[in-house]
């Protein structure tokens, strides 16, 4: 038997959610999603809408997975709802670091659903991508964004002072991060 018997299905299946690719009819969903005002607080510099040709565009270019610096995926529960979707991009020869972003809808937070998706795409990031470091930016206001990398095996690494303007004030950016080594440690 193979050590590799079972790998290519575990590497997508998690506790709660599955990565897939994307479909078509996931594009409306996730275009509302990214339009919500409460979730573009916790995603973007700007609370601008977008227009959804635009942003169904931009998950598909995120998709396209056609080449090896990145990976898009629809998040969706083992019961066949989307929750949400995840890209790993701007992975680089030289560095191996790949950059993570996600969206979970807002009918679906707080149910683990991010804590598993952001699980899956370090593994997958980690043992399918070779890199050697996931990182990524969340807004220092969005507590239960930072407490789902943490879960997950991040590190805060740096902060960028007053990186937004939201509400009449400015807010930090906090730099996370995690390294190969930590991973299999974790994972031991």
């Amino acid at each position: 038997m193979s050590d590799l018997d079972g790998y290519a299905t575990s590497l997508f299946n998690g506790r709660h959610v599955r990565l897939r690719a994307l479909r078509d009819d996931d594009l409306p969903q996730l275009a509302q999603w990214w339009n919500e005002p409460e979730t573009m607080v916790l995603q973007q510099h700007r609370l601008v809408p977008g227009p959804v040709g635009g942003l169904e565009e931009m998950f598909r270019n995120w998709s396209a997975n056609k080449d090896e610096n990145g990976v898009g995926f629809s998040v969706e529960t083992h019961e066949g709802e989307l929750v949400g979707h995840l890209t790993l991009w701007g992975l680089k020869p030289r560095t191996r670091i790949a950059t993570l972003a996600i969206i979970i809808g807002s009918p679906h937070t707080g149910r683990g659903y991010g804590t598993d998706a952001v699980r899956l795409a370090v593994r997958y990031a980690f043992e399918e991508l070779a890199a050697n470091k996931v990182e990524l930016q969340v807004w220092a206001f969005n507590d239960r964004a930072v407490h789902v990398y943490e879960k997950a095996g991040f590190r805060q690494e740096g902060r960028r002072r007053a990186a937004a303007y939201h509400r009449s004030a400015f807010h930090d950016e906090i730099l996370m991060g995690i390294l190969r080594d930590e991973y299999e440690r974790a994972a031991g």
